[in-house]
C-alpha cells in the first residue's frame, strides 16, 4: 500500500530557476524530491518547467506569467499519459492530488525526449548513482580522503581553499560552510595550519 506522502508547502518555494530563484536551490530541491517515491501531478510540471516543486500559480509579474505558461505545458503533456502509459497512484485521501511515481515519470520523460532542465537531469544521475545509503557529506569526505591526501606530499599539503573549491564544483549541493568542514575533518593533523591557505 502507498502512504501519501505528505510534505509541508515551503512558501519560499515560489520561483523559477530563471527567475529570481538561483539554480543551487532548484537542484537542491531536486535532489530532495527524488528521495520521494511519488510526485503530485503538479510538483513534477514544476520540476520539468524548471521550477521549484511547491511553486504557486499565478503570482505577480511577467516572468511569473512565462513560468506559468512552462508549468501548464508540462502538467498537460503528463495528464495527457496518464493511464497510457503512466499509471496514477491511489491515495488513501479523499481530495488528495493524483501522484506518478517519480521513477515511473522519469523514464517515461526520458523515453519521449520531454525537455528537462540540465540541473533536473543531473539530480536524477545523482541519485540514481547510489547504490547505498549515503549523503552528499559522506560521499564528499570520501572524495577528499582520495583526491586530496592519499599519497600526499605532507611538506606540501593542499590548501583549505582549494580542496573547499573541488568540493563545491563537485557537489553543488554541499554548503560553503559544509564544504570548509568537511576539509576540516579531512585534514590530516600533522599537517600545520598555516599551510591550510
Amino acid at each position: 500500500m502507498t502512504k501519501y506522502n505528505t510534505r509541508q508547502k515551503d512558501p519560499t518555494l515560489r520561483s523559477g530557476i530563471d527567475g529570481s530563484q538561483d539554480e543551487r536551490e532548484y537542484y537542491h530541491q531536486a535532489l530532495k524530491w527524488f528521495l520521494y517515491e511519488n510526485w503530485s501531478i503538479e510538483e513534477a510540471a514544476n520540476l520539468f518547467a524548471g521550477c521549484l516543486p511547491g511553486r504557486e500559480m499565478l503570482q505577480p509579474g511577467e516572468i511569473n506569467e512565462q513560468l506559468d505558461e512552462k508549468v501548464l505545458e508540462a502538467e498537460n503533456r503528463i495528464r495527457r499519459a496518464i493511464n497510457n502509459p503512466l499509471k496514477a497512484v491511489s491515495s488513501n485521501k479523499y481530495f488528495a492530488p493524483v501522484e506518478i511515481s517519480s521513477v515511473e515519470l522519469m523514464a517515461w520523460a526520458l523515453a519521449q525526449n520531454v525537455p528537462l532542465p540540465p540541473l533536473l537531469l543531473s539530480a536524477f544521475e545523482a541519485q540514481q548513482t547510489r547504490d547505498r545509503y549515503s549523503t552528499p557529506g559522506v560521499e564528499g569526505v570520501q572524495w577528499v580522503c582520495a583526491e586530496f591526501w592519499e599519497n600526499v606530499d605532507y611538506r606540501a599539503p593542499p590548501g583549505q581553499g582549494e580542496i573547499v573549491q573541488a568540493l563545491l564544483q563537485r557537489y553543488p549541493e554541499l554548503s560553503h560552510d559544509e564544504c570548509i568542514m568537511i576539509e576540516h575533518i579531512c585534514r590530516h593533523p600533522l599537517t600545520r595550519p598555516e599551510d591550510n591557505g
